[in-house]
């Protein structure tokens, strides 16, 4: 028998749907950062763009999809394991601060010495975007948009001012002669 795909990507910056995210291109994500040192301040950016990825969900595979997303029945496979990992670590730490104590002490000073006394923050993560065929009627159009999160300006740590921001949430349906409806307001 013919394989069907559950899901078919496509590159965002291919399509109208990735360019109203404001991600074109191909570049699925980008990632900048830099520590400046100015007279005054030690800065540190952080830059991070992650486009929008396009889901195009095969007709009568939807539920499929959906499928996957459910929990299994049995979790006892996901239970603990006998063994305590973490009093492991926490003991071993302990045996590494006593036999390099000082030297750690040392080191741990020169990066607190380093450390940048200001940031700023650039973060801009765009949701998937899923298109669902709708059998006879059309088709629907859903992104929870874009999720930002920013510094107005360069801030230092113990005063931060982050805005967050989520637009250009989407859920459109589309009929077969075309006509769209927007069914939330940007």
């Amino acid at each position: 028998h013919k394989a069907r795909s559950v899901v078919v990507f496509r590159p965002h910056g291919t399509s109208e749907a990735g360019a109203k995210q404001g991600l074109g291109g191909s570049t699925a994500a980008r990632l900048a950062l830099e520590n400046v040192s100015e007279p005054g301040q030690n800065l540190l950016k952080l830059r991070c763009d992650f486009a929008p990825l396009e889901i195009h969900v095969v007709e009568g595979n939807l539920e499929q999809l959906l499928e996957f997303f459910r929990p299994p029945m049995d979790l006892s496979r996901f239970a603990p394991s006998n063994g305590n990992r973490y009093q492991d670590v926490v003991d071993m730490s302990k045996d590494l601060v006593v036999s390099h104590g000082s030297k750690a002490r040392e080191v741990a000073e020169k990066v607190y010495d380093q450390i940048p006394d200001t940031f700023s923050l650039d973060v801009r993560i765009a949701s998937p975007i899923i298109h669902v065929p709708v059998p006879e009627l059309g088709s629907a159009l859903f992104s929870l948009g874009l999720l930002t999160l920013a510094t107005p300006k360069p801030c230092k740590y113990d005063e931060i001012d982050l805005t967050i921001d989520l637009t250009r949430t989407t859920l459109q349906a589309t009929s077969l002669q075309g006509e769209c409806f927007n069914m939330i307001e940007p």
